[in-house]
């Protein structure tokens, strides 16, 4: 093979490896934004102000699971009120995730027929494949409002309240699923949540409004990204001449695995073989300087 040849087969290599995958990975995001709290006057002439008082507690984690067998837990970060700042964080090899709440701080009343913009839940997260075989990598995290183990709020009478956010949800894995499962999978979800239930009518049955936004996927199918985003809204009412208790919580949530090994990245692969290709190169002038 002449010198040209062997530069160009070097170079022809390197080319069809820079399309090998990426480092296997699993991530995902979930996000409500634009939290909004609107109270509704339904009879104006009873001299009660619509008003709404929160029971429950923000609260955060993080949990990161490598490889390795070390597991990184940010506990449960709990804030002083139903939409209060909170977050946690947590990253151990090759994984990490994050959650927080960006709320209303230590407010837990809110008065008037009016809308009150609130703050924001986020969550994400991501793992990067698993060494040995039999090792995985895996993240979740979450953030609520009004959670905690209570989720009660009290609502005045004759009131209507609305909860409304945009929720953004993505998932993704980016390994392409050969058949040696178990060991060979990656999964990702993220997911936005809101849920209000309470006595409808003063007592008289059940009322109850929710509304959710989810992103999952996996690489046995045959897509492997999932991204969404749209407008979400639940609703109370009180129809009644008392305050009325209820429930609700607001929540983002990620969740992640990967199996799958961790291989080199393209420009590894690329590197590697243009660097041959000049090893190559130089030992064969080195062969043609020393006949000379």
């Amino acid at each position: 093979m002449s010198i040209r040849s062997s530069i160009l087969a070097a170079a022809a290599a390197a080319a069809l490896l820079a399309q090998a995958p990426a480092f296997a990975a699993a991530s995902s995001s979930a996000s409500l934004s634009d939290f909004t709290i609107t109270l509704m006057d339904l009879n104006l002439n009873d001299g009660i102000a619509p008003t709404i008082t929160f029971g429950g507690l923000s609260f955060s984690y993080a949990d990161a699971y490598s490889p390795m067998g070390v597991d990184a837990f940010s506990g449960f970060n709990v804030g002083t009120a139903a939409f209060d700042v909170s977050s946690g964080s947590a990253s151990s090899d090759l994984a990490s995730a994050v959650a927080a709440s960006t709320g209303g701080g230590s407010q837990v009343t809110y008065t008037g027929a009016s809308t009150t913009l609130v703050g924001a839940l986020t969550a994400s997260g991501q793992a990067s494949g698993g060494v040995p075989d039999f090792n995985s990598a895996s993240y979740a995290a979450q953030s609520y409002w009004n959670g905690d183990g209570s989720s009660a709020f009290t609502l005045s009478a004759n009131t209507m309240v609305m909860f409304s956010a945009v929720g953004n949800v993505s998932a993704a894995v980016n390994h392409v699923y050969s058949g040696g499962m178990p060991y060979d999978f990656e999964s990702s979800q993220g997911s936005v949540n809101l849920w209000v239930t309470g006595p409808s009518n003063g007592g008289g049955g059940i009322q109850l409004s929710a509304d959710s936004l989810e992103a999952l996927v996996d690489n046995t199918t045959s897509f492997y990204a999932d991204n969404q985003s749209r407008s979400l809204g639940v609703s109370f009412v009180n129809f009644s001449a008392a305050d009325l208790e209820g429930q609700f919580f607001a929540s983002a949530a990620v969740r992640g695995l990967s199996f799958a090994a961790a291989v080199p990245e393209p420009e590894s692969y690329a590197l590697m073989l243009a660097g041959l290709g000049a090893l190559g190169f130089m030992s064969r002038r080195r062969k043609i300087a020393s006949k000379a």
